[in-house]
């Protein structure tokens, strides 16, 4: 066999095995995520401000260094809004029971200033269990939050007063306190947490 030859043999089988390698370790790799929506550049948050169900001031700073789920709705909503912090709160229960490396919080920002006080906000989002942080604030301060990101919300008036139209799905945001993904309505608990491994190695 001539040098030329056993040369072109050996480049292969190294080819061969760079292929066998990295296949191995794409098996051994979580999946990308199959229902986020990954965006393609993280979107930095605004400087807004908050305030807490516990009282505190809610900043941008408040979401830097963990990765949060937050949902906008309102504590008198009769459906998406209950069923959906439920689904969080069990994904995040399972998240933990597994072990995951990084658990999120959920950040329930109010959209109904007018009713959704202090008060009835932290009844309200302690009856879903640990990691449930609720915020409002008015409406100009919440719109200096949800305008840039695109987060509608509005209330139309009705017979009895108004409702409240908002958006139903669930903004990721990062460690960098950026936008960074979201999760689209109807939302399941066991693809959510099917997912975020995948999810984690975009954000």
């Amino acid at each position: 066999m001539s040098g030329r030859v056993s040369l072109l043999l050996a480049a292969m089988v190294g080819l061969l095995g760079a292929a066998g390698i990295a296949l191995m370790l794409a098996r051994l790799e979580p999946a990308g995520p199959e229902v986020a929506t990954v965006l393609p550049a993280p979107l930095p948050l605004p400087d807004f401000a908050l305030t807490g169900h516990d009282g505190e001031a809610f900043t941008r700073g408040e979401l830097a260094g963990q990765v949060s789920l937050v949902f906008f709705g309102f504590t008198q909503c009769p459906d998406i809004c209950p069923v959906t912090l439920q689904q969080l709160s069990v994904v995040r229960r399972r998240l933990e029971d597994a072990g995951a490396e990084v658990v999120p919080e959920i950040v329930f920002v109010s959209v109904d200033p007018a009713r959704d006080d202090t008060e009835t906000l932290a009844e309200y989002v302690n009856a879903f269990g640990d990691g449930v942080y609720g915020v409002r604030g008015d409406l100009d301060s919440l719109n200096v939050l949800t305008e840039p990101l695109g987060v509608f919300h509005a209330r139309p008036q009705t017979d009895d007063g108004y409702d409240v139209e908002h958006m139903s799905a669930v903004l990721v945001i990062n460690e960098q306190a950026e936008f960074a993904a979201l999760f689209r309505a109807p939302h399941a608990v066991e693809s959510i947490v099917a997912d975020w491994p995948g999810l984690l190695r975009r954000l």
